[in-house]
């Protein structure tokens, strides 16, 4: 013991078994340099496995990059080098199904996404994206509604899930979002075109005009929608001319011509001439309209219907000949075809053709009610069935197929969804929506 602690002790200033303060004071040193030392060697440690992992994501960061300038072909390869050493990475997948969206390979970004989900907003968006390019708009529609509950001002998922929407028959929704559109600042044309056509769709020409007044002040020029100047210009004359506004149909159908000549528009100006009474000039505007478009059956009906009122039989039937084989699935066709015999006193050949109208008449009463039927009952399980059958018809057999599977297992039984089922399967041949076995009217 040194003499001094002896001496402390002796004096009574230290207890037996206590340490003199110089030596707490050196120990409490002691402990922290050795927590210093620790935690400086952890930091080091921690520093050193951030730079390994910072070291091995360079090919990701570079991928990224890739990415961001427009070449997903080179981003997939870079990621695709990562996932070999690191295949279970999950910034590396969704990096990977990014690019492989942008590279066009939706299908194989479908099936990476529904393995793995998504984990930001970015990346739903992306899967939406591709569901969208594969026309799957039932599957689309729930994850650009994730989206939108994430941000819900993103207008490019707004205006993606009103086309959703439309295309699914969704209506109601689709003018939701529509108006949701409608009230960013630089999408409202936009918005306002998307419930015109709604509008449209649901048989309010009073509102749809009303819409497309408004898209025309907002975009006079046309610039900027989802639709080109002229089509603009030609829906807006025709929703004009149903209206009974064929004076002002007229000017907004000459405009469109003014952009680009189409059938359509021809073929509107027609009519809204014959409205107006201007005979001469709706005969010259259908007349231009089939030198664009020699196979417009509207237009050649237009014709021979003019030609028939003015007691002209010879150039009605000039103008029906070439439509003698739509008779059988056009009731106007067949219908002025009963006028022509009626009037040349062709009794056997008038009434053939009167049966053949009546029929054709039984036949459009019958869809104008399923499509009622849509309108009515937007979420019903018949709704449902026709829209399959309808995706199906027009070629689009993944989104028929998406829809039809989940009907058939909510009705196994139903022999109509079976046969409907198993065509889709195969890719045809549908069976008649004419047996539908619904009371429609």
């Amino acid at each position: 013991m040194d003499t001094s602690d002896a001496d402390a002790m002796e004096s009574g200033d230290i207890a037996p078994g206590e340490m003199a303060p110089d030596d707490r004071g050196s120990q409490s040193r002691s402990r922290w340099q050795w927590l210093a030392a620790t935690v400086v060697a952890l930091g080091i440690v921690s520093l050193g496995i951030a730079g390994v992992l910072y070291w091995q994501e360079r090919t990701l960061r570079a991928a990224q990059r890739e990415l961001h300038e427009g070449n997903p072909r080179r981003a997939l390869g870079l990621v695709a080098y990562f996932l070999d050493a690191h295949p279970e990475h999950g910034g590396a997948l969704a990096l990977k199904a990014r690019a492989l969206c942008a590279n066009g390979q939706t299908t194989e970004a479908i099936e990476l996404y529904e393995r793995m989900g998504a984990a930001t907003a970015e990346d739903l968006h992306v899967w939406a994206h591709a569901y969208l390019h594969e026309q799957s708009w039932s599957r689309a529609l729930p994850v650009l509604t994730q989206v939108l509950r994430l941000e819900p001002d993103d207008a490019d998922a707004l205006y993606e899930i009103t086309s959703c929407r439309v295309r699914l028959g969704l209506l109601k929704d689709a003018l939701e979002s529509a108006s949701r559109l409608a009230e960013t600042s630089d999408q409202a044309a936009r918005g306002m075109l998307f419930q015109a056509v709604v509008y449209q769709d649901m048989g309010n020409p009073t509102e749809s005009l009303k819409a497309y007044q408004q898209v025309v002040d907002l975009a006079p020029d046309g610039q900027g929608l989802q639709v080109s100047p002229e089509e603009l210009f030609t829906q807006y004359g025709l929703v004009l001319t149903t209206q009974g506004q064929s004076e002002a149909a007229v000017k907004w159908l000459q405009k469109s011509l003014a952009v680009r000549p189409t059938p359509a528009a021809y073929y509107y100006l027609g009519n809204a001439h014959s409205q107006t009474g201007n005979t001469a000039e709706a005969v010259k505007a259908w007349q231009e309209s089939l030198k664009l478009d020699p196979a417009g059956v509207p237009v050649y009906e237009a014709l021979a219907g003019s030609a028939l009122q003015k007691g002209d039989l010879d150039a009605a039937q000039k103008w029906l000949t070439p439509l003698e084989r739509f008779g059988a699935i056009r009731r106007t066709t067949a219908y002025l075809f009963q006028q022509l015999c009626a009037k040349r006193k062709d009794a056997a050949g008038a009434e053939r053709w009167r049966k053949q109208t009546e029929e054709l008449r039984k036949r459009e009463q019958r869809q104008a009610a399923i499509n009622q039927l849509l309108l009515d009952r937007p979420y019903g399980f018949w709704t449902a069935v026709v829209r399959a059958h309808r995706f199906a018809e027009q070629g689009n057999w993944r989104q028929a197929r998406d829809m039809i599977e989940q009907l058939a297992s909510d009705e196994p039984d139903e022999p109509f969804v079976q046969e409907l089922t198993a065509a889709i399967r195969k890719g045809g041949p549908l069976p008649s929506l004419e047996r539908l076995p619904i009371k429609l009217f």
